[in-house]
């Protein structure tokens, strides 16, 4: 995933989606900014937990902001009721000239202590 490339892309479509507010840019941000810092190697584990300390949100609006990233297109979200499996989350990408799909996965358990803190 070319991050810049996908940041450009995600603002140039936000532009035109009203339903796009603040706590969903800071959900998405944390996602692009958690696969930076693991190398954007696919797929990326995730600690929830940790993400909503990076997103700045939430549960409540961390479980919102992902389904509706989901459902307008940004995401693709699989939700795991499984703590030990994990959720999935494809970061899609929002080039019309391409269908590129970044896998990263969310573990409901503590945090992958291989993969260290975010910087």
């Amino acid at each position: 995933m070319d991050a810049v490339k996908q940041l450009k892309e995600f603002y140039s479509v936000i532009d035109q989606d009203a339903r796009i507010g603040v706590t969903h840019i800071s959900v998405y941000m944390a996602l692009v900014r958690y696969c930076i810092h693991l190398g954007l190697n696919v797929p990326v584990p995730i600690d929830r937990e940790q993400l909503m300390v990076y997103a700045k949100v939430s549960r409540k609006t961390y479980n919102r902001r992902m389904i509706e990233l989901h459902l307008y297109g940004y995401i693709t979200y699989e939700p795991s009721w499984d703590p030990a499996v994990g959720s999935r989350i494809y970061i899609k990408s929002l080039s019309p000239k391409t269908k590129e799909v970044y896998d990263v996965e969310v573990k409901r358990n503590g945090p992958d202590e291989s993969s260290g803190p975010l910087h």
